[in-house]
């Protein structure tokens, strides 16, 4: 009788299992998904933000600055606005560029031409091109309007308004 041995080739084709790993949930693929989810959708909200060229040719179409005295220091702009000599001025108060024009007496205009992209999204969409026209008494323009985002909003109308509120409140 002849004696029979084990045949490896057999018991390997009867047992796949036993050599196959078993295979779990891969998270890998998630997590690779994932980062290449978030990087899209940075590239993308990168791409659609507003430049700087664009923020200043908008705010040089609305202020035609050959007709206003275009002022360097704050001094000369209080000065114009209570003379009611129409004049312009930029400045930035923390993370946001203002541009405060003065048209006719008594008229006080302030634009946020440019916030800084440290602020948050909400607050970057909220002032970002938002303006406010203020009323003051002739001879009486207030200063802090060029030193202060918000100041007295009193006597003032408009989107920046609406912004200033929408985050006080």
């Amino acid at each position: 009788m002849a004696k029979k041995g084990f045949d490896l080739d057999k018991f390997l084709a009867e047992n796949k299992s036993v050599l196959e790993p078993k295979r779990g949930f891969d998270w890998k693929i998630i997590l690779y998904i994932g980062f290449l989810v978030v990087a899209v959708l940075l590239v993308y909200m990168l791409m659609t933000l507003p430049s700087d060229t664009e923020v200043e040719e908008i705010a040089l179409d609305e202020v035609q600055m050959d007709d206003y005295m275009v002022c360097s220091t704050k001094q000369c702009f209080v000065n114009a606005a209570n003379e009611g000599t129409p004049a312009v001025f930029e400045n930035k108060v923390a993370t946001i560029s203002l541009m405060h024009t003065v048209e006719e007496s008594g008229v006080y205009n302030k634009l946020v031409t440019n916030v800084d992209t440290s602020e948050p999204q909400k607050i970057q969409d909220l002032f970002l091109g938002a303006s406010m026209t203020c009323y003051y008494p002739d001879g009486e323009f207030d200063p802090d309007y060029v030193d202060m985002i918000s100041g007295n909003i009193i006597p003032c109308e408009g989107p920046l308004v609406d912004a200033i509120l929408a985050v006080v409140v």
